[in-house]
């Protein structure tokens, strides 16, 4: 694909200052700017927060995870990663949901419960399509 991902700023934080210092311990990432820390692996580290577009557009491609229907929408999981005031998941952990069972999930006050109950793995459906998307390589 050609868009590469984009690293979101530290939530709430507004737009992240560019920054000369490097942490040595840390394996370079190729989405930061150059310069930039990986805070991922930091002591107290912060999620990274990836957007890209042509992801979303191939998982909407995708049949409904739990009634093969099509159109689908890209739904954000949002228990793998703490959330910020009005902020979804990285673009990484979008699974296809059609419009009902979208809205279903949205409803529902445990996500993780609905999707035991579902028996289905979201977080390996959504790890098996950000891979289908790496240019890189699988992440």
């Amino acid at each position: 694909m050609s868009e590469a991902p984009t690293v979101d700023p530290a939530p709430g934080a507004g737009p992240a200052p560019r920054q000369n210092v490097t942490d040595p311990t840390a394996s370079p990432d190729p989405h930061l700017p150059k310069g930039m820390i990986d805070k991922s692996v930091l002591t107290i580290g912060m999620a990274r927060c990836y957007r890209n577009k042509e992801h979303l557009r191939f998982v909407a491609q995708q049949p409904c995870l739990l009634c093969g229907r099509k159109p689908s929408d890209p739904h954000h999981l949002r228990f793998v990663q703490p959330r910020a005031l009005g902020r979804k998941a990285s673009d990484e952990f979008a699974v296809p949901l059609c419009r009902v069972h979208h809205r279903e999930v949205h409803r529902a006050k445990d996500e993780k419960a609905w999707w035991q109950q579902a028996r289905i793995e979201p977080l390996k459906v959504a790890r098996k399509l950000w891979k289908e998307t790496r240019v890189e390589g699988p992440y």
